[in-house]
């Protein structure tokens, strides 16, 4: 018996009213919008409501062995979906009706499991493995749901997944530290800026955090510019979605930009009004936004 009570620990964390996940979180951007074709939209959803899942089980109940009961089920699920529960009948239902990976569901549990235990991050190299595991896979999964996939629209959407989460970061820089203890920054550049952890908990941020934000900025600018091309090579909706969704990136970033690299005074948030003028933009727009070119400090004065 406590063997089963143990595969199926991660369910008593899940609410009655699971299905709506995908509504009641706030996101920086549309969860399966008006934009994408409607037999698209389900499947958006199952995929969002599994990554919910399985990340809440860490950041809001701090049950990393739930993490991995959620995780085995879900193996045991793709082979024996009908004893399964049914959020991740409709993961696997997703899964063979477009021949996803499963990999990519592995890697996203992986870098969850991965807050469980890590909190800092010693090098860039370091915050994009993670990226690679946390934010990568969604990109690619719905190329796949769109029968999109090649090499280059891989490359092209890691690069803008990748992007999207080094930008949050950024923007809830204080947030992350203050409310998890989890600095989402490479340690080497507060180093080299003489930035301390406790640095992140203050009102404004001093001199040098600003500029470890600022890197961390047009970084996450830099690699939303050469993602730019996915979304004029996609065709229809889902294009258009992939526009509207840089071009609330490019909002953000003229937010972080306004407010000198202090997101700990002021953090920018998308308003609903925001994402709308975003879609409309993004009807007409074939370019890369003014907002997304990376702004290249000016030089010391001598």
């Amino acid at each position: 018996m406590e063997e089963i009570r143990s595969a199926r620990r991660w369910e008593s964390y899940l609410p009655q009213d699971w299905k709506e996940l995908a509504r009641t979180h706030y996101e920086n951007f549309p969860v399966a919008s008006i934009l994408l074709p409607r037999r698209i939209r389900p499947h958006v959803r199952s995929i969002y409501l599994f990554a919910r899942t399985a990340d809440d089980l860490v950041d809001e109940h701090a049950d990393p062995e739930a993490l991995e009961s959620y995780r085995s089920d879900f193996l045991e699920a793709v082979e024996n979906p009908k004893a399964a529960h049914p959020l991740l009948q409709r993961t696997v239902e997703t899964i063979r009706e477009f021949d996803l990976p499963v990999g990519l569901f592995l890697d996203l549990c992986a870098a969850f499991a991965r807050d469980a235990v890590k909190n800092r991050y010693a090098d860039l190299g370091e915050l994009l493995e993670y990226c690679r595991l946390s934010a990568n896979p969604v990109g690619r999964l719905l190329l796949h749901l769109h029968r999109e996939v090649s090499p280059t629209n891989l490359a092209r959407s890691d690069s803008i997944c990748t992007a999207l989460q080094i930008l949050n970061h950024c923007q809830d820089a204080g947030r992350d530290y203050r409310e998890r203890n989890r600095i989402y920054l490479p340690g080497e550049w507060m180093r080299s800026h003489d930035v301390e952890d406790a640095d992140l908990a203050r009102e404004r941020a001093g001199p040098g955090l600003r500029e470890v934000l600022r890197r961390t900025a047009e970084l996450a600018a830099e690699g939303l510019t050469e993602g730019w091309p996915l979304a004029e090579g996609l065709r229809g909706r889902f294009g258009w979605e992939i526009r509207a969704i840089l071009i609330s990136a490019g909002r953000v970033l003229t937010g972080i930009r306004k407010a000198g690299y202090d997101v700990l005074a002021e953090r920018p948030e998308l308003r609903k009004t925001d994402l709308a003028l975003s879609l409309a933009a993004a009807l007409v727009r074939r370019t890369p936004p003014p907002a997304l070119a990376p702004r290249i400090p000016a030089p010391a004065p001598s």
